[in-house]
Formats: C-alpha cells, sequence, structure tokens
C-alpha cells in the first residue's frame, strides 16, 4: 500500500502522462493513459489481497487493516495514536490498561468493523463521529449521524490517568464495551 504513495510511483505516472503528451501530439498516438493506470491500480490491490494483506503496523504510530481482518492486544508501552479498518474489521484490547496515562487514541472504522475491549477500571473519555455509520459507547448509547460524546465524570473536567478515545465511523461501526479482567 505504501508503494501507491511513494515519489516513485506518482513520479513514473507523471513521466507516463509526458511521455503520452509527446506521442500524442508529435505521431497522433493516442495511450488512454488514465484507463491503464486504473487498471494497474486494480490489478495491484488484487495480487496484494491473494499474496497476503494489506496490514501495516509501522513506527508511525498507525495501525491500519485494509480488506483484512486482525486481533490487536495492547499494553501502555505498545500503544499507538491510530487504529483504523478500512474494509476491515479489529477487534482491539486494551483492557491491559489500566491507568489511561492521558493518552489519546483514534479510532476509524471506514466501511469497517472494530471491537474495543477497554478495562473497567480505566477512566475514558470518548468523543463520537458517525456518518451514516455507529459509535456503540459503553453505556449503550450510540451516535448514528453526527457525534457525541461519553465519560464517567463531566467531559469539561481533566483528572489524571484519563485513556481519550477519538472514535470516527464512517459506512462502518465502533463498539466500545468495557471489560473486567
Amino acid at each position: 500500500m505504501d508503494f501507491l504513495f511513494s515519489r516513485l510511483f506518482w513520479g513514473g505516472i507523471i513521466v507516463l502522462f509526458g511521455l503520452s503528451i509527446i506521442l500524442n501530439t508529435l505521431f497522433k498516438i493516442n495511450i488512454p493513459l488514465f484507463k491503464i493506470v486504473f487498471a494497474l491500480v486494480l490489478i495491484y490491490f488484487g495480487i496484494t489481497m491473494l499474496v497476503g494483506s494489506f496490514r501495516s503496523k509501522t513506527g508511525n504510530h498507525k495501525s491500519a487493516d485494509v480488506f483484512s481482518s486482525s486481533t490487536i492486544s495492547v499494553n501502555a508501552g505498545s500503544l499507538e495514536k491510530e487504529y483504523s479498518a478500512v474494509f476491515g474489521s479489529q477487534t482491539i484490547d486494551f483492557t491491559q490498561i489500566t491507568d489511561g496515562a492521558d493518552k489519546t487514541v483514534e479510532l476509524n472504522a471506514i466501511f469497517g468493523s472494530q471491537k474495543v475491549y477497554v478495562n473497567a477500571n480505566t477512566k475514558i473519555k470518548i468523543k463520537a463521529n458517525a456518518v451514516f455509520g455507529q459509535v456503540s459507547m459503553p453505556d449503550n448509547n450510540t451516535v448514528s449521524f453526527g457525534d457525541g460524546s461519553y465519560s464517567q465524570e463531566p467531559m469539561h473536567t481533566l483528572s489524571a490517568g484519563t485513556l481519550f478515545i477519538d472514535a470516527n465511523a464512517v459506512f462502518g461501526e465502533v463498539r466500545i464495551l468495557k471489560q473486567t479482567k
């Protein structure tokens, strides 16, 4: 997936686009460049899906599942800044985190689903956004279109050791459940 966002890929596209303009201008040879590039991108996605998933977990604090599913067990040391499920699903276990240490985590479900387990003793504050999707809070309230929030204490108060969750669902679902461990 990183290949599609690399300088090599986009540089090659620009060179091919320039060559197609020269061929069309000098020799009246019309090459349907955009159709060819679109077909090559589809072939790349297909081969990547057959060979292995788009699962990426890199050092830049992103964990994403695209066209795949995974179960992620997280402790305080391995907490990433962002977890995303795009056309895939994730089960994320935050139950080992007992002290939020004022960390912020972004959860994104885009045409996908996430099931998130949080320790019942961890203080959490959730800001939920949904567009044609659903974010389910630990108190069984849901946000289906628009925004909402959840907190065990008033949202405007800040107490130490809180885990802040920014949950976003676009044509997807994020379920946040409290669990004792």
